[in-house]
């Protein structure tokens, strides 16, 4: 019998049975079968129904069964397969696929059990698992894209035995300022790999041309036209009142900063400087007429960049009949309350330059202007 399992005496129909173990007196059993357990030489006594009795004798032999080692688990990363090939001693094999290799690869997660039978039909099994471990997850997240002369950082976190990504770095982060496909592939502590991708779009920044900065005399142009011109799809906003038009007029010197941005919400600023610088000088009319009618009823000066005006006007005896220090205020006519003659009056006028020096200068004009009716 094989070792572990029982053997099966059979002892005929007879009347009555003695099992014993040869030259024993002790009875083991009394029925026609027994079952030994034990490699021993066995004897049987059995009686007929008229009294008569016979002995025999059974030597049972007790077969060792097969020894296989003990079979580890086996591990692969998820989707991978293995080669199960264990230390098994001599006999025929039967796994539970019903493959009856002695070594094979699987496939398939699971238990699985292995038995193994002597040429004496003695079997010994063993069971092992099959385990599938975890693929490393690793996300790198969506698509996206950034301006050019940006730059971004791609991460996967801490933790995996090694990193190494299509750029050759080996680093858990890396900086991109370029289009493209940035892939990573990570390894954890059992060498199983995840990779992950993500496609990076840099964009251009707008393009666009703008009113060159200049020096005007707004007291002279009275306003000036700023224009940036670029695509229809892109949007213009002026810092200056924040103005989404193409076109803005200003009246005054300064920086004008606008910033453009395209459809892929690029943007660039520029600044255009408009910086005033006048002329110096000065008019004034020959003639009034200070009739009330209001048509040119004073004697004014005009100015451009001109300080610290001042205007005297005398008769033709030299006497002093009129004096401002108001570039804005004129002569009316009149002296002490009354509408002086038609004649012809002087006038002197000093005033305070900005010369193209930078410095101030003292200058004196000296003329004459006719009273009329």
């Amino acid at each position: 019998m094989c070792e572990g399992t029982t053997a099966v005496l059979n002892g005929g129909t007879y009347n009555a049975y003695e099992w014993r173990l040869n030259g024993q007196s002790n009875v083991l059993g009394t029925n026609q079968t027994f079952n030994p357990i034990t490699e021993e030489v066995y004897s049987l006594t059995v009686t007929d129904d008229k009294g008569c009795k016979g002995t025999t004798q059974a030597t049972v032999n007790v077969i060792l069964k097969p020894v296989i080692p003990s079979i580890q688990d086996l591990f692969a990363c998820e989707g991978e397969n293995v080669l199960a090939q264990p230390n098994l001693p001599i006999g025929s094999v039967l796994w539970s696929n019903g493959s009856t290799s002695r070594s094979q690869f699987l496939n398939t997660p699971g238990k699985y059990w292995i038995t193994v039978s002597s040429a004496l039909n003695c079997s010994a099994a063993d069971t092992f698992n099959f385990v599938w471990r975890d693929i490393p997850e690793v996300d790198l997240g969506d698509d996206f894209g950034f301006c050019i002369g940006e730059s971004a950082n791609i991460s996967v976190p801490n933790g995996f035995s090694s990193v190494l990504w299509s750029t050759g770095a080996k680093t858990n982060t890396i900086t991109v300022n370029t289009t493209g496909t940035y892939s990573v592939t990570v390894t954890d502590n059992f060498g199983c790999i995840g990779t992950s991708a993500v496609n990076v779009n840099v964009s251009n920044l707008p393009n666009f041309t703008r009113t060159p900065n200049q020096v005007v005399c707004f007291e002279e142009i009275g306003s000036l036209d700023l224009e940036v011109n670029s695509g229809t799809r892109n949007q213009i906003v002026w810092a200056y009142d924040f103005s989404t038009s193409n076109k803005i007029s200003i009246t005054e010197a300064r920086p004008y900063i606008f910033t453009v941005t395209n459809s892929e919400g690029c943007s660039k600023s520029d600044t255009i400087r408009i910086t005033e610088r006048c002329e110096p000088r000065i008019f004034v009319p020959n003639a009034i007429t200070p009739n009330g009618d209001n048509i040119n009823d004073y004697f004014t000066a005009k100015g451009i960049a001109i300080r610290d005006f001042e205007m005297y006007i005398f008769n033709r005896w030299g006497e002093e009949i009129y004096y401002t220090k108001d570039i804005e205020k004129g002569w009316d006519g009149t002296y002490m309350g009354n509408i002086v003659q038609i004649d012809v009056y002087v006038y002197k006028i000093y005033y305070t330059l900005d010369d193209k020096t930078g410095d101030y200068k003292r200058e004196q004009m000296v003329g004459t202007v006719t009273v009329l009716r």
